[in-house]
């Protein structure tokens, strides 16, 4: 039976994506302080003590355990963000190395987002690593996709696994999983019936709509990117991915037969990507894509689905199906949508974390 304790745990990603592998486990504590991530948790994974503030935890009161696990938060890396470290809390990873010096577990699993790889956190990366390794551990760190693990969601995380040297691997092993062809398609996890409350307002579409005609520049075909969005686009049959976002003074847009792009950290609904459907036909097409990633600070959610001239939010079921609960296995009850929205954008992918422990502890 593995031990595990879950930091900065939000819904317990660890803990669903060690059922989803078939790992026997029990999770001996998780640390969080956000109210509504708290009540999420204990709802779904029943009669776990929360230890609460990190930087507060005494490691000697805490059970043993084998496994330690946390997504460190990545507001001050984040593109989305400032990208400034003195703000001081993704400066929170020193917090696990804190854990791994004072508990040695025997293994770990650490996550933050793609951009922690970029030049302006080279320094702070290497510094991280070499801690992990002064604590006595094998370490391996990888950007994985869940686009490239099964789930039609854009969203690039780095992963890091470390093993007690006591427990080291031999050389030429990877602890990661292979990608795979993508089979689920974004139009597999929506929901058939939606309450009009996920529309938004004719007035806000008409703006939307009014911003994007106002853009004359094509952007040139590559890599399954098509021209900048303008007017003419909405009244084809076409079924395609908006991101409105700048970019080189306009608009990225793909078909559903490509990815779509990522969604800003803090999209306000002006920001946000948006999926158009074919405007004559209310039926979803057949060729659809992949969902941008989700992410927090959504308010009412961050991505929208335009059918005709109507457009949409993602759902909150919708939101976690993209996250890996793709038969609604999570217990969501008492929180509000907004809360909701948060939790998924700030939680872990479970279909590949599920990948990534089945390989990690593969014998």
């Amino acid at each position: 039976m593995l031990r595990v304790f879950d930091c900065f745990a939000g819904y317990g990603g660890a803990e669903f994506a060690l059922a989803k592998a078939n790992i026997p486990h029990k999770c001996v504590g998780f640390s969080e302080i956000d109210k509504y991530a708290i009540q999420c948790f204990q709802q779904n994974h029943k009669g776990v003590k929360n230890w609460g503030d990190i930087t507060k935890i005494n490691w000697d009161n805490v059970p043993e355990f084998d496994l330690l696990t946390g997504g460190f938060p990545c507001q001050d890396i984040s593109q989305a963000g400032k990208q400034d470290l003195s703000k001081g809390r993704s400066v929170l990873v020193n917090e696990l190395i804190r854990c791994l010096r004072e508990k040695q577990p025997k293994y770990f699993l650490f996550e933050n987002v793609g951009a922690i790889e970029t030049k302006p956190f080279r320094e702070f990366l290497r510094g991280i690593e070499n801690d992990f390794k002064r604590c006595g551990y094998q370490v391996f760190r990888k950007a994985l996709n869940s686009k490239d693990f099964g789930v039609p969601q854009n969203r690039l995380r780095v992963w890091w696994i470390g093993y007690r040297k006591d427990l080291a691997k031999p050389f030429g092993f990877t602890p990661y999983p292979k990608e795979e062809e993508l089979k689920l398609k974004l139009k597999d996890v929506l929901e058939p019936e939606v309450d009009e409350k996920y529309f938004l307002k004719p007035s806000v579409v008409s703006n939307l709509f009014s911003k994007e005609r106002k853009i004359s520049e094509r952007l040139p075909n590559k890599d399954g990117v098509c021209g900048t969005l303008l007017a003419r686009d909405y009244k084809e049959n076409k079924c395609v991915v908006f991101d409105s976002r700048k970019y080189k003074g306009g608009v990225e847009k793909r078909s559903y037969d490509n990815i779509s792009p990522t969604l800003m950290a803090r999209a306000r609904t002006d920001e946000a990507p948006i999926v158009a459907f074919d405007a004559f036909n209310q039926t979803i097409p057949k060729e659809q894509g992949v969902s941008t990633s989700l992410r927090t600070n959504w308010n009412n959610g961050n991505m929208q689905l335009i059918k005709g001239t109507k457009v949409r939010r993602l759902t909150p079921k919708e939101c976690f199906r993209l996250m890996g609960f793709l038969n609604d296995e999570i217990n969501l009850e008492g929180l509000s949508d907004t809360q909701r929205y948060r939790l998924a954008g700030n939680g872990w992918e479970i279909n590949l974390v599920s990948k990534i422990f089945k390989k990690m502890f593969e014998v």
